[in-house]
């Protein structure tokens, strides 16, 4: 049976995580007596995907190669008004996992006073070989504007959260109230499956 203090190891990578899991946010705790490890995650994401949205994702994804023939585009519904990103960026991380982002040519979004609800939906759009394209909503939630702006990874300012399916939600601010980029990290298939 490995001792308590290994399984800490195993978890935080020798405590290496902790402080990059606070960089993020993310608060963790390790009692050794009941060998239990405690990660809360950020406060502020609310996920807006319905049951029937939900249910229709799965139905309609059909995808083998996500970085092949798919357009992913981004809503953001923000107080002033709602526009759409035609061209996210995507490239393809260890372990399956897909890293979708707004270009350099991000119209910043301004006006993200604290307190307010910015609402982003990544979506899909599949080229068929027949018939119409195939349009699935992959992750569609909404976040809450603190007061405070974490530092996020390393030195950059903005918000962490963790969507359905374990997605990361990455919101970087270029000065308060303005949103520079947006990332959304994660595998595909855990998200299609929930």
């Amino acid at each position: 049976m490995a001792s308590s203090s290994s399984l800490y190891n195993n978890f935080t990578s020798n405590g290496t995580l902790e402080q990059r899991w606070a960089n993020y946010g993310m608060c963790s705790s390790y009692d050794p007596e009941s060998e239990t490890l405690s990660v809360t995650v950020p406060e502020g994401w609310t996920n807006t995907l319905s049951d029937d949205e939900k249910a229709a994702r799965k139905e309609d994804w059909c995808i083998d190669d996500a970085s092949c023939g798919v357009d992913y585009s981004l809503v953001i519904t923000s107080p002033q008004k709602e526009r759409r990103v035609e061209k996210m960026q995507i490239c393809e991380r260890n372990n399956e996992r897909y890293e979708f982002q707004t270009s350099v040519f991000f119209e910043p979004l301004v006006g993200v006073e604290p307190g307010a609800r910015v609402g982003l939906e990544l979506i899909a759009t599949a080229k068929m070989a027949k018939g119409p394209p195939k349009i699935v909503t992959l992750v569609k939630g909404e976040f809450e504007s603190k007061e405070r702006i974490d530092v996020i990874g390393t030195s950059s300012p903005g918000y962490f959260f963790l969507a359905e399916g374990g997605f990361a939600v990455f919101i970087h601010f270029g000065a308060k109230s303005c949103v520079t980029n947006i990332t959304f990290v994660g595998r595909l298939d855990d998200i299609i499956d929930v």
